[in-house]
């Protein structure tokens, strides 16, 4: 994969972390197989699509990019020009309500997202997430892993000196909306960074 050019990158300490770095590199090796229309919920500045279509040399007309974040969305613009990378499609809106019509995209990607939401917010998206999936589809998602001791007592401590509260899960927090819905988990893969063993796990999910 060639280099990309970050030049244009506003806060680096947020988007080339290692933890935030490792989850778009697992989740992008996982599913190299992804062609079709792809959505990712919690874009940002579409870092991870700029790094997929440089790896993966997917057809920029069929990524499609939602964020709250107008600024984010801004920067992504200019750091897909600045990789020669034309993203035709991201939409200024809410991963609650999605603007997309039901049986809409392949793959569906939502990764370090989790981690800034409440659950009663995290089962919305989930439900739109399933909604604009096509049956046969695939769900991308990832949560920090809240069992995990260190990680636990870091963002505890964050908190102190942080407004942003950062938030961690466990699979047995998202299994009741699993359950009921029609999605069904494929492959959960531990993500692991020294010296925090696991720190988040990424669920590849299959609506039925």
């Amino acid at each position: 994969m060639d280099e990309i050019n970050l030049d244009k990158l506003k806060n680096p300490n947020a988007f080339l972390g290692r933890i935030t770095r490792k989850v778009r590199k697992i989740a992008m090796d996982s599913t190299s197989e992804a062609r079709g229309k792809i959505l990712d919920v919690g874009c940002g500045n579409c870092l991870f699509f700029i790094e997929m279509a440089k790896k993966h040399q997917l057809d920029e007309k069929d990524l499609f990019g939602v964020d709250l974040n107008l600024d984010l969305l801004l920067e992504a613009r200019k750091l897909a020009g600045d990789n020669k990378i034309n993203l035709l499609n991201i939409l200024c809106g809410d991963g609650v309500s999605l603007p997309f019509k039901p049986d809409t995209f392949r793959y569906t990607f939502c990764l370090n997202t989790f981690i800034n939401l409440e659950i009663s917010t995290i089962k919305k998206i989930l439900a739109e997430l399933e909604r604009v999936t096509t049956p046969g589809g695939y769900i991308i998602i990832d949560i920090r892993n809240k069992a995990n001791p260190l990680l636990k007592l870091k963002y505890f401590l964050n908190r102190l000196t942080n407004p942003i509260k950062i938030n961690a899960y466990t699979l047995k927090d998202l299994l009741p909306y699993i359950e009921e819905s029609k999605l069904k988990i494929i492959k959960t893969i531990n993500v692991k960074v020294p010296p925090f063993l696991t720190v988040d796990k990424i669920l590849i999910i299959k609506k039925e």
